[in-house]
């Protein structure tokens, strides 16, 4: 978009990416690093499941790995149901109807965010003088984006989200906020 090449070597995602060896570690690192890590994990235990490898959530602590180990079974499993001691934790500090509420997915409201409020934060994260500030995108382009999504066209949500995403740390971290 910006008519030359870019150095993105410093960036957080080259070096999560720069180490990748194999397509199941690139795509682990997408799904762990880069995606909602809580909703990739299944996928990417799958992935590895298929790939008869075995992955940890990046950010499990090794010491709680160890301490469940440890427990006596009773204190994991009873009446087949798991995680005991976090259960019990929960239902100390929580309503009954919480703990008891089966789990359920998550969808991401991707669509609500952007359309919301007449489209409020693409005004004001994707204007002409945003983009244009930071010179990291054709300011011509990103505007053509923007106006057409805006006038309907959805294919284009997942373009606008990055943009979106980019501009609003951006503006974030200009005015202090990282």
């Amino acid at each position: 978009l910006t008519g030359s090449k870019p150095d993105f070597s410093s960036s957080y995602l080259y070096q999560i990416y720069a180490e990748c060896r194999t397509p199941i570690e690139h795509k682990t690192r997408t799904l762990c690093e880069v995606w909602e890590p809580e909703n990739a994990y299944r996928k990417v235990v799958q992935s590895a499941n298929s790939q008869a490898s075995v992955v940890r959530f990046p950010f499990l602590d090794n010491r709680l790995t160890q301490f469940t180990r440890n427990l006596p079974e009773s204190q994991r499993y009873f009446n087949r149901q798991n995680k005991i001691l976090i259960r019990a934790l929960l239902a100390k500090h929580l309503p009954e109807h919480i703990v008891a509420k089966p789990k359920g997915s998550f969808m991401f409201p991707k669509q609500y965010i952007l359309n919301g409020r007449n489209f409020e934060l693409i005004k004001r994260y994707l204007s002409d003088s945003v983009i244009k500030n930071h010179r990291l995108v054709d300011a011509k382009i990103a505007g053509q984006y923007v106006k057409e999504y805006m006038q309907g066209n959805k294919n284009l949500e997942d373009r606008i989200w990055i943009l979106l995403m980019l501009h609003t740390w951006l503006e974030i971290g200009k005015l202090g906020g990282i």
